[in-house]
């Protein structure tokens, strides 16, 4: 995926994009340096899901936010795999996330 990703930044030339590469318990960004942390079918892939959460919180800026999107079990119209997927109770919770406020947009 990184290497992916480099080809991109080599051919477009963003200027606002910085590849990190994390650790399984550590995201390793900088604190107070990110406006919007978009994880799109991440959140199931976590060895250590809070610890990951509390490393992205530290680093969104004061008015920054966190958006994670989670395929759900209860619609079979995607090509998911089966353990890719969560129904409506086991996405994260604030008992899950040590304190990080969660909105349930279901």
């Amino acid at each position: 995926m990184l290497d992916l990703l480099r080809r991109y930044i080599a051919r477009q030339k963003p200027t606002n994009l910085e590849l990190v590469l994390g650790a399984i318990d550590d995201p390793r960004f900088p604190a107070d340096t990110i406006d919007l942390a978009l994880m799109v079918d991440v959140y199931h892939e976590f060895s250590e899901p809070q610890k990951m959460l509390r490393g992205i919180r530290t680093a969104l800026r004061a008015d920054g936010r966190m958006a994670l999107i989670e395929y759900r079990g209860e619609d079979s119209s995607g090509p998911i795999r089966p353990e890719h997927v969560n129904d409506r109770c086991s996405g994260p919770r604030r008992d899950r996330t040590r304190g990080i406020p969660v909105r349930r947009d279901d």
